[in-house]
């Protein structure tokens, strides 16, 4: 039986008994393999053939994968039924990747080579300063002894228009000798996933709860890499450090992920920044009592000395004087009262209520209370720049799993008259005198 698409076949020879039982839908290994070979001349791995001398009672005799001659039936590359650890007796995670999502690979290995104290051996390819194939050998030969010593493959897949005929046969290679316990994990960084993994739980790159089901199984499941025999690190699962762990590893990810298909440029119109309080922070704002200025004066403690400055564009370095914008999300949160001390010392507007009009805005929303503008204006500490902002609490959004609350915050511009008041148009109301 030949097992084939497009031009190039696999001539890979099945018995009745192996055809009937084990057809590629039902092995996804197979699967994996035709793909890794039915390839056009074009898009083949230079040297990747693929012959087989029979599959019997499900088993695979031969299948060679690399330069032409040297088949998995050499006594000298010959995987057993049980592959040991490797003599430093750590298990090894490989990473499977197209070189243009390096950075991608170089994120995730850096947190697993972090986050498990080094000891799981992580093989990329592409990085120098990672495991990977040794200069002078035969690469094909290094990644395939690699592939048959993994525990784990992790499969980096963005998009469907690219050329994942080298990945496809790393995954394949792993699975071998069928039945094997390399467990494949498709990290999916678009909407796209690889065909051969439609039926897999996959783990979505952008969505948050994904990755901490990851690192909680990678960092505490004692059946993660089963040669380990014990979980790798001694967490607990789903404790407040591993919780920590999947954000930060989240959070590097998203800087270095592609943008998703069809998204277009994108710039803001206004300075625009995103302020992270703790929810205790937040109660202590809805429980305070007193007068409209007492609990204005514990909305601005909170405010001022609690929350952090997570996100903001360029604009918002400009306007506060501070650095670190653009801010991106593993950044760690600069103070806010460190922002406001920028300001008070170079804007020629140090009298300006604008926190003020902030807390009492975040004071509403404490109580699920849409705010209402007081728009008590500023300018910037750049003296160069004469526009007059207006602060607005744009968005709440209250994230269970940080146990905290994230403040979007937007700076209106306002033109003033030579009488220093706003320029804004109120049309008149029909029918009123």
């Amino acid at each position: 039986m030949l097992i084939g698409s497009g031009d190039v076949e696999c001539p890979v020879t099945c018995d009745d008994r192996f055809a009937e039982d084990h057809h590629p839908s039902h092995g996804a290994w197979l699967t994996l393999a035709c793909l890794a070979f039915n390839l056009t001349s074009a898009a083949r791995p230079a040297g990747v053939t693929c012959s087989s001398k029979g599959l019997t009672n499900g088993r695979l005799h031969e299948l060679v994968a690399g330069p032409k001659g040297a088949e998995m039936s050499d006594q000298k590359s010959q995987p057993a039924d049980v592959i040991p650890l490797r003599a430093d007796d750590r298990p090894v995670l490989f990473i499977s990747h197209r070189h243009d999502d390096r950075a991608i690979a170089d994120a995730i290995r850096r947190f697993i080579e972090a986050r498990t104290g080094g000891r799981v051996t992580v093989f990329q390819s592409s990085s120098p300063g990672a495991k990977g194939p040794k200069q002078g050998e035969n690469l094909t030969e290094e990644l395939r002894h690699a592939l048959w010593h993994s525990s784990v493959l992790v499969l980096i897949y963005t998009t469907r228009d690219q050329d994942w005929s080298y990945c496809m046969w790393e995954c394949g290679v792993a699975q071998l000798p069928e039945p094997s316990s390399t467990k494949t994990v498709v990290f999916q960084c678009a909407d796209q996933f690889p065909m051969a993994f439609a039926d897999q739980v996959r783990v979505g790159v952008r969505n948050e709860q994904d990755i901490e089901k990851f690192v909680n199984d990678l960092l505490t499941e004692p059946a993660y890499f089963p040669q380990l025999g014990r979980a790798v690190t001694d967490f607990n699962a789903g404790t407040e450090l591993v919780q920590e762990a999947a954000h930060e590893l989240y959070r590097a990810l998203q800087d270095v992920l592609p943008a998703p298909h069809g998204v277009g440029e994108e710039w803001p119109p206004y300075p625009q920044l995103t302020m992270e309080l703790p929810n205790e922070q937040m109660e202590r704002i809805r429980k305070a009592e007193g007068s409209a200025k007492q609990r204005l004066d514990v909305a601005r403690q909170v405010v001022v000395e609690e929350a952090l400055v997570t996100g903001g564009d360029g604009q918002v370095g400009r306007v506060f004087s501070a650095r670190g914008f653009p801010r991106i999300p593993s950044m760690p949160g600069i103070p806010m009262r460190d922002l406001v001390s920028s300001w008070e010392a170079n804007s020629p507007t140090p009298a300006s209520r604008w926190v003020d009009e902030i807390c009492n805005q975040v004071l509403a929303t404490a109580h699920d209370q849409f705010p209402t503008p007081g728009w008590e204006l500023m300018r910037g500490a750049d003296r160069m720049d004469w526009t007059w902002y207006g602060p607005i609490v744009r968005y709440i959004t209250k994230v269970p799993r940080r146990k905290c609350t994230e403040i979007d915050v937007v700076f209106c511009k306002f033109e003033l008259d030579d009488d220093k008041r706003p320029k804004i148009r109120v049309p008149e109301i029909e029918g009123e005198a």
